[in-house]
């Protein structure tokens, strides 16, 4: 009797082992699941009748989404019974879903032509960086910086394409020089 009790005992406590991992490894699941950000679908008839993703910044510093349909080149938000812009420069894309970034305090979205005149006119554009970082790497390394983008093999085609050029028109007879 006392081995038959025993390996009841042990196998209980094996499946209660197994029951605890199994609930561990689902804990573990839902912790690290991803939150979408844009929890809104739209289907294809949607995109078809222009419905955007607008993402709606508050002016307590909160973002909301909302999905909205374009009518006359404006989206209206039903909250503040408001209509904004909404022409084609002011669409971003979201893995091939159309977005808008509103604040909701100005009629006019934000927009990439916008952001890129206003980083430029401001000083803070970071297209510069590459090229100063990329110096500083070759003179830490000891390397020499290079000059340009031409290669050696480019140049000697330049020069053949001279030479053969002003052969041909001593052949002609009409030197170039």
């Amino acid at each position: 009797m006392e081995g038959e009790k025993d390996k009841r005992g042990i196998k209980d406590e094996i499946a209660k082992a197994v029951v605890n991992e199994i609930k561990e490894e689902q804990a573990k699941k839902l912790k690290h699941k991803d939150k979408k950000f844009m929890k809104i679908k739209l289907s294809r008839g949607q995109l078809k009748r222009s419905y955007v993703y607008t993402i709606l910044l508050r002016r307590n510093g909160q973002i909301d989404t909302k999905k909205l349909e374009i009518q006359d080149g404006a989206v209206f938000l039903p909250d503040n019974k408001t209509f904004h812009q909404a022409e084609g420069t002011h669409i971003w894309n979201y893995k091939r879903i159309p977005v808008i970034i509103q604040p909701e305090w100005s009629v006019n979205p934000i927009y990439r032509d916008k952001l890129a005149s206003e980083t430029k006119s401001e000083g803070t554009n970071v297209d510069a960086q590459r090229f100063i970082i990329k110096k500083a790497e070759e003179v830490a390394i000891g390397m020499k910086p290079s000059r340009g983008r031409m290669s050696p093999a480019i140049w000697g085609i330049i020069a053949g394409a001279i030479v053969l050029i002003y052969i041909i028109s001593m052949i002609a007879g009409k030197p170039l020089f």
